[in-house]
């Protein structure tokens, strides 16, 4: 009960304004819960940390040790073909350096976002760092940065097989191929994000389109929270000032142990674990 109601008091106006939020992010910490919402973006950022490693394992060997077409191939300096190879060995150093740069952030990205959340100690810090931390966008950044670094390869892969095919064909197999990728990504990707998405489909400020009976509407979650900040001005903050605060905790132990509902003489004791009880339940 302390674990999730500690603090909450200073996140309160930020969840109870969920529907002007940029995302969907505080509304959905409501809906499933820490760890839940936790569990999924670890895996998000641990899924791109991972395919950037992979990605760099490549990169990385490519850079060290490029095509033998791009170092010996020969053409009069000043030339055309010269300056053709010198635009074409650029191409493919800097954009696999921009690539193997990228990859590596999106690691560490997903690394800080990991360890911030292994040092929140109670719900509410878990609340502040998506609130006041920008937690989601943590997330998104390691995401574009996968993206731009997949990006920055593919076109350096491209500039190598210049080498071994014309510049025109190299081009022409690089556009048809992103052409099919994106025709087949985006419709599916669309759908998927438009049926379920809390941003994309429930709610309808942002763009989405939800069913006319069901309304961007979390007033129980909320409630849900509401008590659980309640519970945490009425018992945590204000004990101190009603009551002996060692002697309170000490019998609020022995009585949720042996039976919550117990009646004891202390003073007040029983209208504030019946409080804790119900903060435990939401």
């Amino acid at each position: 009960c302390w674990r999730r109601s500690s603090g909450l008091h200073t996140v309160e106006k930020w969840v109870e304004n969920y529907k002007q939020h940029p995302a969907g992010w505080g509304a959905l910490l409501m809906i499933h819960g820490i760890p839940e919402v936790t569990g999924r973006l670890r895996s998000k950022v641990e899924n791109y940390a991972i395919y950037s490693a992979l990605f760099l394992s490549m990169s990385i060997a490519v850079i060290i040790s490029p095509p033998d077409g791009l170092t010996e191939m020969e053409a009069t300096e000043w030339s055309l073909e010269w300056w053709a190879l010198q635009i074409r060995v650029r191409i493919y150093m800097y954009c696999l350096a921009i690539g193997t740069a990228a990859h590596f952030l999106s690691i560490m990205l997903g690394m800080a976002f990991n360890d911030s959340l292994n040092e929140a100690a109670r719900d509410c810090d878990i609340y502040r760092m998506f609130s006041k931390g920008k937690g989601f966008l943590a997330t998104l950044k390691c995401q574009r940065a996968f993206r731009l670094g997949c990006v920055a390869d593919f076109i350096a892969v491209v500039a190598a097989a210049s080498i071994y095919v014309t510049v025109y064909e190299s081009i022409a197999m690089f556009m048809v191929l992103m052409l099919v990728n994106m025709c087949i990504y985006m419709p599916t990707a669309r759908l998927l994000f438009e049926s379920a998405s809390i941003v994309k489909y429930w709610q309808s400020r942002l763009g989405g389109k939800p069913e006319k009976d069901d309304p961007y509407d979390l007033d129980i979650a909320l409630r849900c929270f509401q008590e659980r900040a309640k519970s945490n001005r009425n018992i945590f903050l204000s004990c101190s000032a009603s009551c002996d605060r060692k002697k309170f905790i000490e019998h609020l132990f022995d009585a949720v142990k042996n039976n919550p509902e117990s009646s004891s003489s202390a003073p007040g004791s029983d209208s504030r674990i019946r409080q804790v009880t119900a903060a435990t339940i939401f």
